[in-house]
């Protein structure tokens, strides 16, 4: 059985699928980003039917100086502790313990 023979023809029809996806994408980029506040728009309605959300605005909307605020307020604000329990180890102390530890010991040789 012989093999086809690679030719030139081949290696140009290659390129030329490699063309049309090229284009094919180019212009799917393109058309998305036309399209891209639409889109935008659409996903946005669609999310906020879902969860019930009205997106009117608000009529007692804060002023820029409430806004920034509460901005400060929210950053500022920390936690208390949770008291969460994790396996992070206990810092080393310097009390004697009555478990055997795996510290290497200098040795002095006796003569």
């Amino acid at each position: 059985m012989k093999k086809p023979k690679l030719t030139l023809e081949t290696g140009q029809a290659l390129v030329e699928y490699v063309l049309i996806l090229t284009l094919a994408f180019l212009g799917l980029v393109a058309i998305l980003l036309l399209t891209q506040d639409a889109i935008a728009n659409v996903w946005t309605d669609t999310f906020n039917s879902l969860i019930g959300q009205d997106v009117t605005p608000r009529p007692d909307a804060l002023s820029e100086s409430e806004f920034w605020d509460l901005v400060t307020a929210v950053a500022s604000f920390t936690p208390e502790s949770a008291g969460l329990k994790t396996n992070t180890p206990l810092p080393p102390t310097d009390a004697p313990t009555d478990v055997p530890t795996f510290t290497h010991t200098p040795e002095t040789p006796t003569p």
